[in-house]
């Protein structure tokens, strides 16, 4: 390719003494950089991570409280324990009269207000030994019965007072083990289940002592309840299975067919038959809609008035 001369400016030359010095303008100095240092920065630039950006990079992102997410850098780490709270909080009661006589009520009823919850905190004060320890020491402290080992009895135990809980309870640790199932079991290679390990009944604590528990009544032997009943509760996440075919595990749903390659190679000549005679009744239909439909009329065509009733 030809280059084309490009015509020099004419600069006149001062002389030495005459020579001055010209500083930038205003609008010189605040100028944009140009596109081609943009470029040239960022082709000087280091590369990224490519596969760091996507969402799952948020998981290395810290919370508001400045905590960074728990990540093992060991793949080999198959057990993961986490300390989670359930803060039961029961619905308030008003006390209202029907009537009042000389400043005595008469025919008081209670009424519930249904403003009650149950909240599911994570405890994060705990690390990854503490909580192991603290599944042993359960095992060990409980007392089996006779003939039965002290773990197997531990983890009947356990089952029967999750068992035992209230319905809002047992719901809401229900939906958090679906939860982390869920979000622990993205990977088709391998497949992890989440458990209860610890189920601890407490209170919400306002002082360094609980408060003295009485009697209900002189004839009951049941003692006041906690003014807000909480649960400690440990979760331990496992890796129970794991494969190395090609692409993982396949999935499924309740409207797909593993049969579907056999069935389109079977079922290929009878589908082409419907979608050819799907086609004719396309263009029958469409040549009797063309046949009936009415002439357009030409622009500024008036319709003939009305004529006037006969007289008779």
């Amino acid at each position: 390719m030809a280059s084309v001369a490009q015509p020099v400016p004419q600069v006149d030359v001062l002389p030495q003494a005459t020579k001055t010095v010209r500083w930038p303008s205003r609008t010189e100095s605040h100028r944009p950089a140009s596109l081609r240092s943009d470029v040239d920065e960022e082709m000087e630039a280091q590369p990224r991570d490519t596969d760091s950006i996507s969402i799952d990079s948020m998981q290395s992102l810290p919370d508001f409280n400045g905590r960074r997410m728990v990540t093992f850098n060991d793949e080999r780490t198959t057990t993961a324990y986490e300390a989670w709270e359930l803060v039961c909080i029961k619905d308030g009661r008003t006390r209202r009269s029907w009537k009042s006589f000389c400043g005595i009520d008469f025919g008081t009823r209670w009424y519930i207000q249904h403003d009650g919850c149950i909240l599911v905190n994570p405890l994060v004060s705990f690390d990854q030994g503490e909580l192991a320890d603290m599944h042993e020491d359960a095992i060990r402290a409980y007392k089996p019965k006779h003939g039965v080992s002290q773990e197997r009895g531990y983890e009947q135990d356990l089952a029967n007072r999750a068992h035992d809980l209230p319905y809002d309870h047992y719901d809401k640790l229900q939906q958090l083990l679906e939860d982390k199932t869920m979000a622990t079991n993205r990977n088709p290679y391998r497949h992890r289940e989440w458990r209860v390990v610890v189920l601890q009944p407490s209170e919400f604590r306002m002082t360094e002592l609980l408060p003295e528990r009485k009697r209900k009544g002189f004839f009951s032997w049941k003692k006041q309840p906690p003014a807000t009943r909480t649960w400690f509760v440990v979760l331990r996440g496992q890796e129970v299975k794991s494969t190395k075919e090609d692409g993982g595990w396949k999935a499924h749903h309740r409207h797909s067919n593993p049969w579907w390659r056999f069935d389109s190679r079977e079922t290929k000549e009878e589908r082409g038959q419907h979608k050819d005679m799907t086609e004719k009744i396309d263009r029958a239909r469409e040549r009797r809609y063309h046949r009936h439909r009415p002439r357009p009329r030409p622009a500024g065509h008036m319709p003939p008035p009305p004529r006037p009733p006969m007289l008779r």
